[in-house]
């Protein structure tokens, strides 16, 4: 399976280009020139691949926690355990696939996890490629005894009036006088009525959007924890699979109209196909989003028919050294990426009122500060 290169993680690349000219004149003649291109591998993070340089046999790392965080990450790929949250602290391991860890810590912005591997070794790890399950907000921001860095704070706010603050499950915990000065390191929704958790006395805590104002930083890019609820989830989700979805239906729509029009498509250009991240078990919870899931599921049936349609067309020419596809074939493949692009813009239509039908919102305008209401 061909990897593609990621920003942050190294990924092995090994494809083969393939080019197709084509022309149509009652049939569409398709005739491939395979070039085979042999790309470098290269594996995770940023701009250099990682060495798996050997662990002295005795490490200087803090020991194993003895309290389990109960929150853990799982790799999507060869990733770069590092000594800091950064691409420019040292490598101190190699973390293969599907590999589960606890994690301990996390920046302000939550864009690097600190784990703890079994033999006690800390380090950190980039989120963009880790699957993980529990409250990660709750994490010590910075980690756990990390090694020094200075970072800039993703957002800061001053307190407006003595403001009420408020533990995870919303519970009333003291006050922070008015003009005080705070980090923000993670959110519940967004607006006027969102909740931000805030770093006040090395302790985290959660106060209302309104009781402070903002002097840095865009709280936009803070960890939302609306993840941890199923209407949430789906609206994150699914604004994810209709990005994708939408970025491989552009690339294949513009290959078949290449082809329509006369024109050579490299064969090496073939789009990702697409799936659903969206889970029929949330979507049994939220049954609002069932029409929504519908029409992606057919927008996403129909781009990877599209997808079909070209890599089969250049499967044959590789094995055959010439292929043929016909006016129907165009026709077809098209009409695959219209009806696609017709449930895409229903999909679209129906996101904004979901979004504003999310009880998160009433649940937030109401009395009490902690996202852990209800």
């Amino acid at each position: 399976m061909p990897y593609q290169k990621h920003n942050h993680a190294d990924v092995a690349c090994n494809v083969p280009a393939k080019l197709v000219p084509v022309g149509i004149a009652g049939m569409v003649a398709i005739t491939l020139l395979i070039i085979a291109i042999a790309f470098p591998v290269q594996a995770q993070d940023a701009t250099e691949a990682p060495t798996a340089t050997p662990v002295p046999p005795t490490p200087t790392f803090p020991p194993y926690p003895a309290n389990d965080t109960g929150i853990y990450v799982t790799t999507q790929d060869f990733l770069n355990l590092r000594a800091g949250p950064s691409e420019y602290f040292e490598i101190r391991d190699v973390v293969a696939p599907e590999t589960t860890l606890m994690a301990i810590g996390r920046t302000a912005d939550t864009r690097w996890v600190q784990v703890v591997e079994p033999s006690g070794r800390r380090g950190w790890l980039f989120v963009r490629f880790l699957v993980y399950s529990g409250d990660v907000v709750t994490l010590s921001v910075d980690g756990v005894n990390p090694e020094p860095f200075i970072r800039q704070a993703g957002a800061v706010g001053v307190t407006t009036r003595e403001t009420p603050i408020f533990d995870r499950v919303g519970i009333q915990v003291g006050t922070i006088p008015a003009g005080t000065r705070v980090e923000l390191t993670g959110r519940l929704g967004s607006g006027s009525i969102a909740r931000y958790q805030a770093l006040y006395n090395d302790e985290l805590f959660w106060i209302g959007s309104w009781n402070v104002r903002i002097v840095s930083g865009n709280t936009l890019r803070l960890f939302d924890t609306a993840y941890l609820y199923p209407y949430g989830r789906i609206l994150r989700q699914l604004d994810e699979d209709l990005a994708r979805t939408v970025n491989s239906l552009n690339s294949i729509e513009t290959i078949w109209n290449t082809i329509a029009a006369g024109g050579a498509v490299n064969c090496n250009s073939v789009p990702s196909r697409v799936s659903r991240n969206v889970t029929d078990l949330d979507v049994r919870q939220e049954a609002l989003f069932s029409p929504a899931v519908i029409a992606l599921d057919e927008a996403v049936a129909n781009t990877n028919a599209a997808i079909a349609s070209f890599a089969d067309a250049c499967g044959r020419a590789s094995v055959d050294d010439g292929a043929f596809v016909t006016r129907a074939d165009v026709a077809n493949a098209r009409g695959s990426i219209e009806d696609a692009r017709l449930n895409i813009n229903i999909v679209q239509s129906m996101y904004a009122p979901l979004q504003r039908r999310d009880p998160l919102i009433s649940l937030l305008a109401g009395t009490g500060g902690g996202p852990g209401v209800r």
